[in-house]
Parts: structure tokens; C-alpha cells; sequence
């Protein structure tokens, strides 16, 4: 009876043991904590994916606050040197020059130029960009009295740095690329000279110059129109041969006036313009050998 009493308590405490490891098993599993262990295992991997992110982002804004800082660094140390009634040297003005500039004629050159243009202008003072002129010992007419401010900051740029002219880059570029009109006024013996005989020279002059030449009656005058590189050449030809021209008056031996109509037949022959001077036996002679010598 005994035995049968203590077998049953064995069975019944070993059942009670297994009850208690399952129980405490399930409850391990469904707790808070082991939840936030398995977060655990996931955040540091999602964390160092999103700040290696964000360094990435962030990085043109770090080298840009930097840029930035540094030039305001600069722009303080000169306040101070303002301040204190102290001109900048050369090794104040050379912390601006860069190292290299992109090719001259491009979009990127030009925005260089103004941009480094622009820094000059604001980091000094009409005055010390006049005297670090002087300081770079190029010519005094670069820093002769009355200019502009931004005329003092380019004459370093292009004068002491060697930068090419922005100015005359973009002359060029307009010279080669705009088509204008102009009207040249001509008197009779201005048309006859460039025209030479049936028209050759105005032919030659078309063709140098490469531009399209057309004759306006009334009033008298030679209408070219072309590029505006070309015109300028064209206009400079002209002023030319008007500057050069020389006239000759003679008397003729039969003191009696020309016919009109023999005048332009007489000007082909001789070579050159013949109008008669005044009612008498006069004439006025321009020859055309006076402007090609």
C-alpha cells in the first residue's frame, strides 16, 4: 500500500516538472524582451545603412561650408587689415588667383571670369585694387586715376594673372557669328575709285570681305551687308581709299566746257574720275593709281 502511494507521487511531481518547463518555455518566447533582441539584431544594420546614406548626402554640403568658410575667413582677416589702416599685399591678393583657368571662349571660362571677378571686387576696395596694381608693377595706365573699380580688378586678371579679355572673347564671338547692314553715302568720284573699270574692284572687294555689296541710287551709296568682323574691315578699307584720294585740277587748251556725255567716256579712257570745274575749260581729275600705291 505504501509503495503504490509513493509510485503515484512520482509520476504526479514528474508531470508537474514538464508542465513547468513548457509553461516557461512559451513565455520566454512571447516576452517583450525577446522581441526587442530581435530588433536588436536588425537596427545596427538599418542604422549604418542610414548614416552612411546620409554622409553621402551631406558630402558637396560639407565641401561647400568649407569653401565658404574659408573665404569668409579671408574676407575677416581683410576687414582687419582695413581696419587698421594697412594696405593688402601680394600675397593677400595672390590667396584668390586659382591654378588654372578652363579653356578661353567657353561658357565655363566665362563663368570662371566673372565669378573670380566678382570675389575681387568684393574682398577689396576701389584703392587697393588700384595700388596692388602698382604693387604688380605693370604699366601706370592701367592704374591711371578715374577708373572703376571692376576696371582695376580685370586689369589684374588679365594683366598680372594673363587671363585673356572676356571683352574681347565675346567681341570675337560676335564678330564672327552676327550679320548686320550698312550703308556707306558715296559722291561720284568715291564710286567711280572703288568701282574700278566695269566694276572689277567692287567684284574683288565683295569677295575679300565676303560680304554682298549693292548700289542705292538716291541718295548715292554702297550698301554692304555681311558679318560684322567683316564689315568692320570693310569700313576700314574705305576710310582708307577716302583718306588717300588726291585731286588735280587742269585748264584745257580750248578754254571750251566738255559735253556731259563725253565725260564718262573720257573718265574710262584716262583711268580715272573727270568732271568738269566750274562753266570755262576747266576740269577736276582724280586719278585712280592714287589709291592703290
Amino acid at each position: 500500500m505504501v509503495a503504490a502511494l509513493l509510485q503515484r507521487s512520482t509520476v504526479r511531481r514528474s508531470l508537474f516538472l514538464k508542465c513547468c518547463k513548457k509553461f516557461l518555455s512559451q513565455a520566454v518566447l512571447a516576452s517583450p524582451s525577446a522581441c526587442t533582441g530581435q530588433r536588436r539584431n536588425i537596427q545596427p544594420h538599418n542604422s549604418v545603412t542610414h548614416v552612411t546614406r546620409q554622409q553621402e548626402a551631406t558630402e558637396p554640403d560639407i565641401h561647400a561650408s568649407k569653401s565658404s568658410l574659408d573665404f569668409t575667413r579671408v574676407e575677416n582677416y581683410l576687414t582687419s587689415i582695413r581696419s587698421t589702416g594697412l594696405q593688402p599685399t601680394i600675397e593677400d591678393i595672390e590667396g584668390f588667383r586659382p591654378s588654372r583657368h578652363s579653356r578661353p571662349g567657353t561658357k565655363k571660362y566665362a563663368n570662371e571670369y566673372r565669378d573670380l571677378l566678382d570675389t575681387l571686387c568684393r574682398a577689396f576696395s576701389k584703392d587697393q585694387l588700384r595700388n596692388l596694381i602698382e604693387l604688380y608693377k605693370l604699366d601706370p595706365w592701367w592704374s591711371r586715376a578715374k577708373r572703376k573699380k571692376m576696371e582695376y580688378a580685370e586689369s589684374i586678371i588679365e594683366q598680372g594673372w594673363g587671363w585673356p579679355s572676356l571683352k574681347e572673347l565675346e567681341e570675337r564671338h560676335v564678330a564672327r557669328t552676327e550679320v548686320i547692314s550698312k550703308s556707306f553715302p558715296m559722291t561720284p568720284s568715291e564710286l567711280f575709285i572703288i568701282l574700278g573699270k566695269d566694276g572689277a574692284d567692287l567684284l574683288q572687294l565683295s569677295i575679300q570681305y565676303n560680304v554682298h555689296i549693292s548700289l542705292v541710287p538716291d541718295p548715292l551709296a554702297l550698301r554692304v551687308e555681311g558679318l560684322r568682323g567683316a564689315l568692320k574691315q570693310m569700313t576700314e578699307h574705305i576710310d582708307a581709299l577716302r583718306k588717300d584720294i588726291e585731286d588735280e585740277i587742269f585748264e584745257l587748251p580750248t578754254r571750251r566746257s566738255i559735253p556731259q556725255a563725253l565725260i564718262q567716256r573720257i573718265s574710262r579712257l584716262a583711268g580715272a574720275y573727270v568732271e568738269k570745274c566750274g562753266d570755262g575749260g576747266k576740269v577736276q581729275r582724280i586719278p585712280s593709281t592714287c589709291i592703290r600705291s
